[in-house]
Formats: C-alpha cells, structure tokens, sequence
C-alpha cells in the first residue's frame, strides 16, 4: 500500500508566509534600503513604492504556494480559510485577491 502523508495546513501556511511574505518583506526593505541609501524618496514614499514593486511577487508566488499545498494533500477550504486569518492570502471575491496571476500549466 503506498499511502502519502498530507501536509498540514499549519505547515503549509508556515511555508507560505516563509516564501511569499518573506519575499514581499525583502523587497520592501530593499526598496528602502537603496531609496534611503541615496536619499531619494523619503521613508514612507519608499515604502509605498517598495510594496508597488513587491505586489507581482506576491501575485506570482501565492498561486505557485496554493498549487504547491494541494498537491501535498493540503485542505483548500482549511488553507484559504487560515491563509485569510493570517494575512497570506485575500479573501475570495477581493478585489486584490484578483490580482493572482495562476502559473502556466
């Protein structure tokens, strides 16, 4: 019997914000750091612009993280309902949470 074991959802949210939020937070402080670096923009202007660079990372690396978590047995509802709860994902019918761009199959 070959049985595979599913991720939890806990895990699979811990990953999540690892690899997606993590990302998101990298290029805002990046952002920051050179705009502050060479005094361009100010610290909330360069913040400002740090999330309008980091928003395709996150629209790119959710879905990738969401197609991942399933194939790994993750529940959908469980994932969606907890990636709300905890800032990863938007919720369903959001304006923002269309902003996902699926990955090519």
């Amino acid at each position: 019997m070959n049985e595979t074991k599913s991720i939890s959802v806990t895990k699979a949210i811990l990953i999540g914000h690892v690899c997606v939020s993590g990302g998101v937070f990298l290029l805002i402080g990046a952002t920051v750091f050179v705009c502050r670096a060479f005094d361009v923009l100010s610290l909330p202007k360069a913040v400002l612009v740090g999330a309008i660079l980091a928003w395709p990372w996150w629209s790119i690396s959710v879905p990738k993280w969401r197609r991942w978590a399933l194939a790994r047995g993750a529940d959908a509802d469980q994932l969606q309902k907890v990636g709300v709860r905890t800032g990863l994902v938007w919720p369903k019918g959001c304006i923002f949470e269309k902003t996902e761009i699926p990955p090519r199959k």
